[in-house]
């Protein structure tokens, strides 16, 4: 059987979602939203029991960007100043907030676990100037079919996981393959400490001084209530002693940030180090083991942060084929702004062509 719709969004991400929102305001046209993995929210999604603690994409810069500053303020999210950097805020609830908020009135046209193999052009009458259609294979064997198809996700990995007949052109293919997925390779310790902890972050660039650790960079990541005490930190796993074992990998993370304070902060307050290193729980998060995030499940490196691209943006197939994810973004890319801007510039292309 074959469901068939007006448009067709590959993706439940921030960019995926957002784009659904607008078109389910539009009730002359069906739609489907489809999601490769169990889970929505892309770079949001979040697995921790408390929502509280971000796992994936946390900050907006309000000042900067207007499209965040909008989206939650219509969804009526609150932020807070993020500690220990007051231009930047987080969202009370955790960034995932924005992800179940967007995806609530949305689930009648939403399917999850439906990752797609194969985008093909169809002439539905096989004649030169015929009815096109653009059908769309999932793994699982399902078949669907949509006048205009929104691709929100990772360009990198979109090329590496959908055939495209007829090939996409070769300027979009290379710059594709080129693109790197924003932290993609960065695996996220939160430690918690029940009790408050006096958190000194003195230590990113000190950090910085232990090339073969695992972390380079640590943000206070407590909760808007204070209830728990949080140090979250950026990191490679594959520098860990035992890339494989996560308690190992978060009390390394805790020495490391120890080991990085100055000798006058410990003389200041001789329980820190203890305190620090005797935490209550930890959360990790391993993005470079999602399969439609990442391509490389232990990187030894990061990859400088995205710079836009022309190509990425581009439409296919006679403006029949869209292609939105922050990535693709031509002011943010890499953040959550870049997500919203993308699906804006895709629904003002769409708009456009009505």
């Amino acid at each position: 059987m074959t469901e068939s719709y007006d448009i067709i969004i590959v993706g439940g991400g921030l960019s995926g979602l957002y784009i659904a929102t607008e078109l389910a305001k539009d009730k002359t046209k069906t739609f489907k939203l489809l999601e490769a993995s169990s889970q929505l929210g892309g770079r949001l999604q979040n697995d921790c029991r408390d929502n509280k603690i971000d796992v994936g994409g946390a900050w907006i810069w309000p000042q900067h960007q207007p499209n965040m500053k909008s989206l939650v303020k219509n969804l009526g999210i609150d932020t807070f100043p993020q500690p220990d950097d007051y231009s930047s805020t987080r969202v009370v609830n955790g960034a995932a907030d924005i992800i179940e908020r967007l995806s609530l009135p949305l689930k009648d046209f939403i399917e999850t676990g439906c990752p797609i193999n194969s985008c093909t052009q169809l002439n539905l009458n096989n004649k030169e100037d015929g009815d096109m259609c653009i059908e769309l294979k999932s793994l699982s064997e399902k078949t669907f079919t949509a006048k205009k198809v929104i691709f929100a996700t990772p360009p990198r990995i979109l090329a590496q996981h959908v055939s495209f007949h007829p090939p996409l052109s070769e300027k979009k293919m290379e710059a594709m393959y080129k693109s790197q997925t924003w932290m993609a390779g960065v695996s996220k310790v939160a430690l918690v400490y029940n009790s408050p902890l006096f958190i000194y972050s003195e230590s990113n660039k000190a950090l910085r001084a232990y090339p073969n650790h695992p972390a380079f960079q640590v943000y206070d990541g407590s909760p808007k209530d204070k209830s728990i005490s949080v140090l979250t930190f950026f990191t490679l796993a594959s520098l860990c002693d035992d890339g494989s074992n996560d308690e190992m990998l978060a009390k390394q993370c805790a020495k490391q940030f120890t080991d990085a304070l100055s000798p006058s902060t410990i003389r200041a307050n001789p329980y820190l180090v203890e305190g620090i290193q005797s935490f209550d729980s930890f959360h990790v998060k391993h993005w470079p083991k999602e399969r439609y995030i990442s391509d490389d499940e232990m990187p030894t490196t990061i990859n400088p942060h995205p710079s836009p691209v022309k190509e990425l943006a581009a439409t296919e197939w006679n403006e029949r084929l869209f292609f939105a994810g922050s990535e693709t973004d031509q002011t943010s890319p890499g953040v959550m702004e870049g997500a919203v801007g993308s699906a804006i510039r895709v629904l003002e292309q769409i708009k456009s062509l009505s």
